[in-house]
């Protein structure tokens, strides 16, 4: 199953068959997605993503804005998980 979607071009090869952080995000993301869009949409979602950014910065803009929607809808943890700057 991992191997098709390698084929497909949705993840990147292993390499020596072993899977790095950004192809394991790949295919929890292939997971996530694929239970609620076809496959053909996944690709072009992933396609827009590499244009937009590179893994390293996709993964910081995701975790940013996930923080900022977990506050939006639970106020009261701003205090308990502060924001922290990236250096």
């Amino acid at each position: 199953m991992i191997n098709n979607y390698v084929k497909v071009g949705l993840v990147p090869a292993p390499v020596k068959k072993q899977y790095g952080r950004e192809q394991i995000a790949c295919l929890i993301a292939i997971c996530l997605f694929k239970q609620v869009l076809p496959i053909a949409a996944v690709q072009a979602l992933f396609n827009i993503q590499r244009l937009s950014y590179d893994a390293p910065t996709a993964s910081i803009m995701w975790s940013i804005s996930s923080r900022h929607r977990f506050v939006r809808r639970f106020p009261s943890s701003r205090r308990r998980f502060p924001i922290r700057r990236i250096r």
